[in-house]
């Protein structure tokens, strides 16, 4: 049963020992974007996270997906997530196939985004799972300084579980070429435990490249 538990948990991107009310986390990422063709791309990211107080590594994922952006206001994205969990002094896997369709409106430096995401979760020795993400950003690019500050928030949704999960971030990406950027942000998650919300504190930086 605790097992059970924990893997539903660890569905919204945690696990047992950093559950504790207030815990700082680091986020890191690195996300490579390849243009294919003119409205096709193959993107492939890999991310690791240290809980505890910023004291052990928890959570490591790598993912490849391919986008279809037929126009400049809609992407359609699908692909597939690996992710590695510990848990009790040993490393479980969740294989997770994932569809992203994202809405993109840009007004002069003013933009806003909103993804919807759709992931089957499939949970090693543990019943699989269907997982919703809705995230909604607002950012503004400021040409002169090459950045764009943003603030966005995104809820999860949990088959069998409702609503579990919500991540409130503020952050800058750090235009550094055409085909490097830099995300710098602080993200407010609040996470269901025994139906209470608890909160954590986390700082990330990703970075991104586009060739």
């Amino acid at each position: 049963m605790k097992k059970t538990l924990v893997l539903l948990i660890l569905a919204s991107n945690c696990f047992s020992s950093v559950l504790k009310r207030g815990d700082f986390q680091l986020w890191n990422a690195m996300h490579t974007t390849f243009q294919l063709k003119d409205h096709l791309g193959l993107k492939l990211e890999g991310e690791v996270r240290t809980g505890n107080d910023v004291s052990e590594v928890f959570f490591v994922y790598g993912q490849a997906s391919i986008e279809y952006k037929p126009v400049k206001w809609f992407l359609l994205g699908g692909g597939y997530r690996h992710q590695w969990i510990f848990l009790d002094s040993k490393w479980f896997n969740v294989y997770s196939p994932l569809l992203d369709v994202k809405g993109i409106w840009i007004i002069d430096h003013f933009g806003i985004t909103n993804r919807n995401r759709v992931q089957y979760l499939i949970i090693e020795n543990d019943k699989h799972r269907w997982l919703y993400r809705n995230r909604l950003r607002f950012s503004y690019q400021i040409d002169s300084w090459k950045m764009r500050p943003f603030i966005d928030d995104e809820v999860f949704f949990l088959q069998g579980g409702g609503f579990v999960q919500n991540r409130a971030t503020a952050g800058i990406i750090f235009l550094l070429d055409d085909w490097i950027n830099l995300d710098l942000f602080y993200m407010l998650r609040h996470l269901s435990v025994d139906s209470h919300f608890r909160h954590q504190n986390v700082f990330g930086l990703y970075l991104n490249f586009f060739f």
